[in-house]
Protein backbone atom coordinates (compact mmCIF):
# COMPACT_ATOMS: atom_id res chain seq x y z
CA UNK A 1 0.00 0.00 0.00
CA UNK A 2 1.72 3.57 -1.39
CA UNK A 3 0.85 5.83 1.29
CA UNK A 4 1.67 9.42 -0.30
CA UNK A 5 1.92 12.62 2.25
CA UNK A 6 -2.08 14.10 0.65
CA UNK A 7 -3.20 11.59 2.30
CA UNK A 8 -2.19 11.51 5.50
CA UNK A 9 -2.62 15.58 5.37
CA UNK A 10 -6.44 14.92 4.56
CA UNK A 11 -6.72 12.13 7.22
CA UNK A 12 -5.54 15.07 9.56
CA UNK A 13 -7.70 17.91 8.08
CA UNK A 14 -11.07 15.43 8.56
CA UNK A 15 -9.93 14.26 11.98
CA UNK A 16 -8.65 17.39 14.18
CA UNK A 17 -7.03 14.57 17.16
CA UNK A 18 -4.71 13.27 14.92
CA UNK A 19 -3.18 16.59 14.63
CA UNK A 20 0.49 16.38 15.55
CA UNK A 21 0.43 13.07 15.07
CA UNK A 22 1.25 11.92 11.74
CA UNK A 23 4.20 9.93 12.49
CA UNK A 24 2.35 7.95 14.64
CA UNK A 25 -0.47 7.07 11.47
CA UNK A 26 2.58 6.83 9.28
CA UNK A 27 3.76 3.76 12.35
CA UNK A 28 0.59 2.00 12.30
CA UNK A 29 0.70 1.04 8.51
CA UNK A 30 4.42 0.36 8.37
CA UNK A 31 4.94 -1.65 11.53
CA UNK A 32 1.65 -2.17 12.91
CA UNK A 33 1.33 -4.59 16.11
CA UNK A 34 -1.72 -6.01 15.00
CA UNK A 35 -3.80 -6.07 12.09
CA UNK A 36 -7.54 -7.20 12.15
CA UNK A 37 -10.28 -7.58 8.89
CA UNK A 38 -13.92 -6.95 9.02
CA UNK A 39 -16.30 -8.32 7.02
CA UNK A 40 -16.65 -5.67 4.14
CA UNK A 41 -12.71 -5.77 3.95
CA UNK A 42 -11.47 -3.24 5.88
CA UNK A 43 -7.98 -3.50 7.94
CA UNK A 44 -8.01 -2.04 11.16
CA UNK A 45 -4.16 -1.52 11.48
CA UNK A 46 -3.47 -1.16 15.89
CA UNK A 47 -0.02 0.13 16.95
CA UNK A 48 0.79 0.58 20.44
CA UNK A 49 1.63 3.91 21.96
CA UNK A 50 2.44 5.13 25.26
CA UNK A 51 1.34 8.96 24.81
CA UNK A 52 -2.37 10.20 24.60
CA UNK A 53 -4.48 6.30 24.90
CA UNK A 54 -2.95 2.52 24.27
CA UNK A 55 -3.25 2.76 20.73
CA UNK A 56 -3.73 4.22 17.51
CA UNK A 57 -6.03 2.69 15.08
CA UNK A 58 -5.94 3.54 11.02
CA UNK A 59 -8.21 2.07 9.01
CA UNK A 60 -7.69 1.31 5.30
CA UNK A 61 -9.48 -0.59 2.26
CA UNK A 62 -8.08 -2.06 -0.91
CA UNK A 63 -9.79 -1.10 -4.04
CA UNK A 64 -8.21 -1.98 -7.45
CA UNK A 65 -4.89 -2.72 -6.20
CA UNK A 66 -4.37 0.41 -4.29
CA UNK A 67 -4.67 0.94 -0.48
CA UNK A 68 -6.85 3.96 0.58
CA UNK A 69 -7.15 5.60 4.05
CA UNK A 70 -10.73 5.53 6.01
CA UNK A 71 -10.13 7.13 9.02
CA UNK A 72 -7.83 7.02 12.11
CA UNK A 73 -8.57 7.48 15.79
CA UNK A 74 -7.07 6.35 19.55
CA UNK A 75 -8.26 3.88 21.32
CA UNK A 76 -7.78 2.39 24.93
CA UNK A 77 -6.80 -1.24 25.39
CA UNK A 78 -10.01 -1.89 27.51
CA UNK A 79 -12.05 -0.72 24.45
CA UNK A 80 -9.08 -2.03 21.96
CA UNK A 81 -9.95 -5.94 23.90
CA UNK A 82 -13.86 -5.14 23.57
CA UNK A 83 -14.30 -3.96 19.79
CA UNK A 84 -11.86 -6.27 18.21
CA UNK A 85 -13.22 -9.84 19.24
CA UNK A 86 -15.89 -9.71 16.62
CA UNK A 87 -13.18 -8.97 14.17
CA UNK A 88 -10.67 -11.35 12.44
CA UNK A 89 -7.20 -11.15 13.20
CA UNK A 90 -4.56 -11.22 10.26
CA UNK A 91 -1.31 -10.00 12.18
CA UNK A 92 -0.05 -9.81 15.50
CA UNK A 93 3.49 -9.61 16.48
Amino acid sequence: MLVVEDTITRLMDKYHELRGYEDFVAQALRDPDEIYKDRRGGFYCLKRIHTISDYIVVIYVIKNDKGYIKTGYFTSMRRKLRRYRWLEQVFSK
